[in-house]
């Protein structure tokens, strides 16, 4: 899984539109996506990052009225999705998509002090810090291309 999940990871980076890239991802696991991939851990909650970054806003209101995401989006998907979604193959992979555009874009002068070194230090995009090890997937076979 780790594999899959590094891949997703960095096809991330070439991304041009989040939501679509993530609706390809879906598609391509087909019968996949809901497959259980075992039990949430909280390994990336350390040193209360994740009520540090649920703090940040969200989004921005434009001049037009336009509600456009920030950078804290990203990271707030991360730490979101395992506290409101199933342990799921598709859940986990969008942690990974997530984790790629956050550490393509992470600036320490973009978050509050301590969010980037907490991020960087404990490897918070690695999959060992939100699924419990040792749980095998489906053989899914697709290439980069597929995804992003």
């Amino acid at each position: 899984m780790e594999s899959l999940y590094d891949r997703v990871q960095k096809s991330a980076i070439s991304s041009d539109n989040e939501l679509e890239a993530l609706e390809r991802l879906r598609e391509k696991l087909g019968e996949h996506a809901d497959f259980p991939v075992g039990q949430w851990v909280t390994l990336y909650d350390v040193g209360g990052i994740v009520d540090r970054v649920m703090a940040l806003p969200e989004y921005t209101i434009d001049g037009y009225g336009v509600r456009k995401c920030t950078r804290n989006h990203f990271l707030m998907e991360m730490f979101r999705t395992p506290r409101v979604n199933p342990p799921t193959l598709y859940n986990v992979l969008k942690i990974a998509f997530y984790g790629g555009l956050v550490r393509a874009n992470l600036k320490a002068s973009d978050y509050p002090d301590g969010i980037v070194k907490l991020f960087k230090d404990f490897k918070l995009h690695a999959l060992v810090n939100y699924i419990e090890k040792g749980r095998s997937i489906p053989d899914i076979q697709f290439d980069r291309q597929s995804y992003h």
